[in-house]
């Protein structure tokens, strides 16, 4: 997606937020609780629409991107000291 497209997308967001739809009228499956429904959010779990099922492997990796840990070396690995 281009730059340009996300900047129209982030401003009609701005203007309707409430009546913007990213995903438009097309019908999805909840892979977390099987309900079919259409736009952006299921409305009996409230999983956004495109979104896997929730484990706790991503629930792991959502709390290391929060932190901005995803992208580093985790403790316990070998660090080279460069002089």
């Amino acid at each position: 997606m281009n730059i340009k497209r996300h900047i129209n997308r982030f401003r009609a967001w701005q203007r309707k937020p409430i009546q913007f739809s990213d995903q438009g009228l097309e019908e999805h499956c909840c892979a977390n609780c099987g309900h079919t429904y259409s736009g952006n959010y299921c409305p009996v779990c409230g999983q956004k629409a495109g979104d896997k099922r929730i484990t706790w492997r991503l629930v792991g990796q959502n709390f290391l991107k929060a932190w901005g840990i995803d992208s580093r070396s985790l403790p316990g690995h070998r660090f080279t000291l460069v002089a």
